[in-house]
């Protein structure tokens, strides 16, 4: 609190107070990267904050800037840092992280030799990727989504597994 006194040259007072307050609070921040799959070829940066009247500036390290409260489409990875500024011209600094995962399953298959006295086997298919799909294709165009499903057509069984993140492998 701040107090003035003036003195005129009759010697007549007058006073008056005036209050200086701190107004040096940033703004609160969050900030969510993602990760790009096979599934996901883009994604949204996003950036939150519950204090009023916010600016947002998105920085990369691709040297791309934007003012925009969130991104979206993006498909290059690396960290991006977001500065929110308030009003009062405090600032906060996030940083987020874009990651790809767009490694294929692995895949081993088996199959066999139909004879007379073997008119069908099991075809095999294993992956050591946790969460895989299959998808069998035959000969006569059918599909099974078995892991293990029998055959009894002779001809090229072909197998599409997929993984979590939308990845394939043949």
């Amino acid at each position: 609190t701040y107090t003035v006194v003036v003195t005129a040259p009759n010697s007549c007072t007058a006073m008056t107070t005036v209050m200086v307050i701190d107004d040096t609070t940033p703004p609160d921040l969050t900030a969510t990267g993602g990760t790009i799959t096979c599934l996901n070829p883009s994604i949204t940066l996003t950036a939150n904050s519950t204090t009023p009247g916010v600016t947002y500036l998105w920085t990369d390290g691709h040297g791309v800037t934007s003012t925009e409260q969130n991104l979206t489409g993006i498909t290059l990875v690396g960290m991006s840092t977001v500065v929110a500024t308030a009003p009062n011209g405090c600032t906060t600094t996030t940083t987020v992280t874009v990651t790809e995962d767009t490694t294929p399953p692995d895949v081993t298959v088996m199959g066999g030799t139909i004879t007379c006295a073997i008119p069908s086997i099991t075809l095999m298919a294993s992956s050591m990727t946790i969460g895989v799909t299959y998808r069998w294709t035959y000969p006569n165009g059918l599909n099974s989504a078995e892991q293990n499903p029998g055959a009894s057509l002779i001809g090229t069984y072909t197998l599409e597994v997929t993984a979590p993140n939308g990845c394939t492998a043949m």
